[in-house]
């Protein structure tokens, strides 16, 4: 005897037959959802988990680089992206810390896919924001000559973006999620 098991595949529902003796594993429902982005940030960036608070981290006046994930990279689990909310309470935070906007610098990073464009960087954050940050919006691509040797692995040199390397801060705002195949 088979049973019809919903199954989701992309954006469509699909009914499978599945054997009788079949053992169906299916996901846990979702969780609940973070309410305030913003705040969770400024938590996670007081109290983290391992590792000193930003405010230790911090050269007040310093440079700050902001590393991003390019827009087009879906988080399928999420209604809204929390990424725009998330980049927004980071540079705010590193302001207040004394960290001036023209300091900073927001690094997409893109990897080997093509070079994100305007019109994709504007969704990298809400518009009022892309209207008050003063800081530079930079995309590390793989193929720009610009790029300066970071280490020496074996015989390869790894080269990478210069506000890597030109910064007294890293910052790392990224999604925790798998996506198919590693990418979109």
């Amino acid at each position: 005897m088979t049973r019809r098991v919903p199954l989701l595949s992309g954006t469509r529902l699909l009914a499978i037959d599945a054997p009788g003796e079949a053992v169906v594993l299916r996901p846990p429902p979702p969780g609940i959802g973070i309410v305030d982005v913003g705040a969770a940030v400024r938590e996670a960036l007081s109290f983290p988990l391992s590792g000193p608070a930003l405010e230790q981290l911090v050269t007040r006046g310093g440079r700050a680089t902001v590393v991003v994930e390019p827009p087009a990279l879906p988080i399928p689990s999420s209604s809204r992206d929390p990424r725009e909310a998330a980049i927004e309470a980071t540079v705010d935070e590193l302001t207040r810390l004394g960290v001036d906007q023209a300091r900073q610098t927001l690094l997409v990073a893109s990897g080997l896919h093509r070079r994100p464009g305007r019109a994709e960087l504007g969704e990298l954050v809400a518009p009022e924001f892309a209207r008050r940050f003063r800081g530079r919006v930079e995309v590390h691509d793989a193929s720009d000559p610009g790029l300066v040797t970071a280490n020496e692995h074996g015989s390869a040199p790894v080269r990478v973006h210069p506000a890597l390397t030109e910064t007294d801060l890293l910052v790392v705002v990224s999604a925790a999620e798998t996506v198919l195949h590693g990418g979109p």
